[in-house]
């Protein structure tokens, strides 16, 4: 796929943490139209070439484990020092001032849009949620719905497409104009 001007676009898959993805589709498949961006709970399964972990614990376990060395590691810069400043570890700057789950993910999706014209989000669920008898569950999910519309928002030269998408989304993402919705199989077929 190529720009107005000429140039090659550049494309990304984010993965949320909690993606699964359709086992007769080989991951060369996905990895030949761009990289993965994606939270450390995702490298096992899908080899993710760009990897985020904003826990401190967990970020100084996986680079006591030479992590970094398989991979892209991205932590938070306010804990590099703290974890040595290993070498070969990229870091990224910001905090959640939100209670928030999935920090990883929302992360991947912002480092992922620096690097590209095309962002394919691959397992991020944006379908409305009951939560009304549980708060602490509904404050979370409203804090990552306002993330994640944020991202979007904040980066309109970027195309975003939620693939393999619930029916309905909430309202929010409605009206981005650069939000848009496909599947996996329908977007293998364009970059075969």
């Amino acid at each position: 796929m190529e720009s107005d001007q000429g140039c090659a676009m550049r494309i990304s898959w984010a993965l949320a943490d909690t993606v699964d993805l359709d086992p007769t589709i080989g991951l060369e498949q996905l990895k030949n139209i761009g990289p993965f961006w994606g939270g450390w709970r995702t490298w096992r399964s899908y080899l993710t070439d760009n990897v985020v972990c904003h826990s401190v614990d967990e970020a100084r376990n996986l680079v006591n484990k030479n992590f970094h060395t398989r991979c892209n590691l991205y932590i938070p810069s306010a804990i590099f020092a703290e974890l040595g400043r290993p070498s070969d570890v990229k870091i990224y700057s910001g905090e959640f001032h939100e209670i928030v789950d999935h920090p990883d993910s929302i992360v991947s999706m912002h480092l992922a849009a620096a690097h590209s014209d095309i962002v394919l989000l691959l397992g991020f669920d944006i379908s409305p949620k009951k939560l009304d008898n549980d708060k602490l569950a509904k404050h979370k999910w409203h804090n990552y719905c306002q993330y994640l519309y944020h991202i979007v928002k904040s980066n309109p030269d970027v195309q975003w497409v939620v693939l393999d998408y619930a029916p309905e989304i909430e309202k929010l993402f409605k009206d981005l104009p650069n939000l848009l919705f496909d599947s996996v199989s329908n977007v293998l077929t364009q970059f075969k």
